[in-house]
């Protein structure tokens, strides 16, 4: 019934011919993650001033009162906080990569605003979170390969964001099967020992959260009407 609300339709829909009803054609999981975020967030108290009263308690973080609210926090974490952390990062690998200055200003300044990231990064979506995951996956994967490191939470990061970049944006797929074979080129035990028990994570999460929404674990898009 959501989206038959003003403002809150979306193109990103389809139907399932044996229900007749619609589903998001996005996966569940970002969705159920950043739920419990909401659920967390909702129990903040918001307060109101008035000069004959002062300051009181005029209930909730809610949906329904604080929508603009809401968004801006939930987007600043899914979206703006990875952003950060991945220009972070990716500051750190340009200067293992290059001593040239202009080099890697250049290259940091068109990842931080020559990209869909930053244009994407205002709204909620699956595409830049994916993004950031395989980021957050191909970085650790490039400090094994190339300083020969041999931490297992190098290999169970590399594993988990492969993973859950993949589940959010399958593309991603061709990614997680580049660095499993490129760490077990390098290291196969670790890369079995360690990669492979936490990308099967996300994909567990990732199905289980598809059959609780439309009770199979095939994706809502996978099917036509």
């Amino acid at each position: 019934s959501i989206i038959a609300q003003p403002g809150w339709d979306t193109i990103d829909k389809v139907r399932r011919p044996e229900t007749r009803l619609a589903y998001s054609s996005k996966p569940p999981l970002l969705p159920t993650i950043l739920a419990y975020e909401y659920k967390l967030l909702r129990k903040i108290p918001t307060f109101s001033y008035s000069a004959d009263e002062g300051w009181h308690k005029t209930g909730t973080l809610t949906f329904e009162r604080h929508p603009l609210a809401l968004v801006r926090i939930i987007v600043a974490t899914a979206n703006w906080v990875p952003l950060v952390i991945f220009l972070v990062l990716l500051s750190r690998l340009l200067d293992r990569l290059t001593q040239d200055a202009w080099v890697r200003a250049f290259t940091l300044a068109a990842a931080a605003g020559g990209t869909y990231l930053s244009g994407f990064s205002v709204t909620l979506n699956n595409h830049t979170v994916a993004a950031f995951c395989a980021f957050f996956a191909f970085y650790p994967a490039m400090l094994v390969w190339m300083d020969d490191r041999k931490e297992p939470w190098l290999f169970a990061a590399a594993g988990f964001f492969a993973s859950l970049a993949a589940v959010l944006e399958l593309p991603a797929l061709a990614l997680a099967a580049a660095l499993f074979v490129a760490l077990f080129w390098k290291h196969a035990a670790k890369t079995i020992l360690c990669f492979l028990p936490f990308a099967l994570l996300p994909l567990a999460a990732h199905c289980y959260t598809n059959y609780q929404v439309t009770g199979s674990l095939m994706p809502a898009y996978g099917e036509k009407d």
